[in-house]
């Protein structure tokens, strides 16, 4: 994964989407890399050129997120890139989102 965030604090982002979907393919059900990757792609997707795919994806990791203890940090990160998407789009879709414990 390390140097998918090379890539990705490069502004390639399909270069480095592609990574993190490798690490996604290789460790799907790992809440911990497995999961960061997943939105990482879909964060790499939306600014390349993909926001219809990667809004739900945001979405699935966020309610995955919001199911663990001690992930307010990462659920907040989720949230902003899902609520940039929703901005990005124009803002013309509901946004719906899971409740997040506090």
């Amino acid at each position: 994964m390390g140097r998918a965030y090379i890539l990705q604090a490069a502004q390639k982002w399909s270069d480095a989407g592609a990574l993190f979907a490798r690490v996604v393919n290789l460790i799907p059900e790992d809440l911990e890399h497995g999961l960061r990757a997943k939105e990482e792609h879909a964060w790499c997707q939306s600014q390349a050129d993909g926001m219809d795919r990667s809004v739900p994806t945001l979405q699935s990791v966020l309610g995955a997120l919001s199911e663990l203890v001690d992930r307010d940090l990462d659920c907040a990160r989720c949230l902003w890139r899902l609520g940039k998407c929703h901005w990005d789009m124009g803002g013309e879709r509901l946004c719906t989102f899971p409740s997040v414990r506090n």
